[in-house]
């Protein structure tokens, strides 16, 4: 992929967090219409790595080029959501927030209302709903701007089974349209429901470093060293994020 065809690219990046070392010479590339799983477990820098991309952590070395900020799309691990509002009024405050007319915020919330099936929802407040009533709101909010690159951080938490077809559908549609999707996870079941339903390229992050497989590959890691043994222990990684 040459880089007049990526819309993510990273080159040496080095990020440190509480002064270790996180992140320690990361490279790789993700162009329009792709989905890029990022995997690792807990405490292995995913957070961050989507931080830095997101433009809200400084990094210590290297390069790192994406799209410009008012074209990207965040959903965090923990949801970014103004729990006093409904779904409705999130999506109006953060439309407002991210610049969005009146005109064409009276388009958008509704078709993202019905599109990730918040109609029963969306005038509870966000405090109310469960886990993955919120997460689909923090989608919708993520898509509001309709950005080119989306940023994903463990999207699929604690949600149940129709919110994260939902989810993962809404998901693929953008990726169809030319978007790219950065889907950060530490559940293999999610990389093999991604890799069953898109083309996709899979970077496991560990130890700092990030090695990128293909689907293939990636699964064979895993079934020939077990996946306890191929896990680094929260222990060895305590401290991370």
């Amino acid at each position: 992929m040459s880089s007049a065809e990526s819309r993510v690219r990273v080159s040496g990046l080095t990020c440190a967090y509480r002064g270790e070392t996180v992140l320690n010479g990361v490279d790789f590339e993700a162009g329009p219409g792709t989905v890029f799983a990022l995997f690792g477990y807990s405490g292995s820098g995913k957070t961050t790595l989507i931080s830095v991309l997101a433009g809200l952590l400084p990094y210590r070395w290297g390069k790192v080029q994406t799209c410009d900020r008012r074209e990207i799309g965040l959903v965090t691990q923990f949801p970014s959501l103004f729990p006093r509002l409904t779904a409705c009024e999130n999506l109006q405050a953060i439309g407002m927030m991210k610049g969005i007319p009146a005109s064409d915020l009276a388009r958008l919330v509704p078709l993202l209302v019905e599109e990730l099936g918040l109609g029963a929802l969306e005038n509870r407040r966000v405090t109310h709903l469960p886990q993955g009533a919120k997460q689909r709101v923090s989608l919708a909010c993520a898509l509001i701007n309709e950005p080119k690159l989306l940023l994903l951080d463990d999207i699929l938490a604690r949600t149940d089974p129709d919110s994260a077809q939902v989810i993962i559908e809404a998901l693929l549609r953008r990726v169809d349209e030319g978007s790219t999707c950065i889907w950060a996870t530490d559940r293999l079941e999610e990389i093999r429901t991604l890799a069953r339903a898109c083309s996709l390229r899979i970077g496991y992050l560990r130890e700092g470093s990030l090695t990128v497989y293909q689907p293939q590959e990636f699964f064979e890691l895993f079934a020939r060293s077990g996946e306890r043994e191929a896990a680094p222990s929260q222990e060895q990684e305590g401290g991370r994020v």
